[in-house]
């Protein structure tokens, strides 16, 4: 049986840095999961980061889309932006 594809949204910061979240994945405290040349693996307040950033276009995110792929995330479906509910406040 096939698992379902890992859905990502690539955004990319005023600096160029290009990072993806795996917004279907979750800490205990509610963040999204992250992931980056820099940084490798994060947690973060997802609509935070969608302020922050703005999408990438794929020459931006293609290199951080392969190193997803040889950390074992083989089938990605990417997103421009998802909808994420929280039960949590998150104090600016």
């Amino acid at each position: 049986m096939k698992r379902p594809p890992i859905k990502v949204v690539f955004r990319t910061y005023e600096d160029g840095e290009t990072i993806a979240l795996l917004f279907e994945y979750k800490d205990e405290e509610g963040q999204t999961k992250g992931f980056s040349h820099n940084s490798r693996w994060f947690f973060a307040e997802y609509q935070r980061i969608m302020r922050m950033t703005r999408p990438a276009v794929r020459k931006e995110y293609l290199t951080l889309f392969n190193e997803l792929k040889d950390e074992g995330y083989k089938r990605i479906q990417i997103y421009q932006r998802a909808r994420i509910k929280t039960s949590y406040i998150v104090q600016p």
